[in-house]
């Protein structure tokens, strides 16, 4: 991506893909994709990721594997649930070691590296829209 505000998809393979400054939308596809969101209040959708700082919006889905953020910062960055998916209720936050895993009807959607379980709330979720729609998706930052 460049300096504006992008919308980054990955293809089958295992993509590294970067937003760079502004508000983007990134997401993984087939393979382990690595989301870099940078600067800017970003959405980043499935994977690995790290948002760089801002307001980030960190969206796991059922069925799509375990994915890793690296940066998550409680009180600033969210977790988006997909509408229809699960609930918060539903959600599991597991402590492991240093990180927290988080699970549904016992399938690991994420692991947040470095972030207390105990630490986290429902305030840190958010339900969103079908992500695929990127202008939905833009409208969530």
């Amino acid at each position: 991506g460049g300096e504006g505000n992008d919308r980054i998809g990955g293809k089958a393979g295992n993509d590294i893909l970067s937003g760079d400054a502004g508000d983007d939308l990134i997401w993984g596809d087939a393979g382990d994709d690595i989301l870099m969101g940078v600067t800017g209040n970003d959405i980043l959708v499935g994977d690995s990721g790290s948002s760089g700082g801002g307001s980030d919006l960190f969206v796991f889905g059922l069925g799509d594997g375990t994915d890793t953020v690296l940066d998550f910062e409680v009180g600033i960055d969210r977790i988006g649930i997909v509408e229809g998916e699960f609930t918060f209720t539903e959600v599991t936050l597991i402590q492991d070691g240093v990180n927290t895993v988080l699970g549904v009807s016992g399938e690991t959607l994420a692991v947040l590296n470095n972030v207390q379980a105990s630490a986290l709330g429902e305030s840190d979720f958010v339900t969103v829209p079908d992500v695929s729609n990127p202008d939905e998706a833009l409208a969530l930052i």
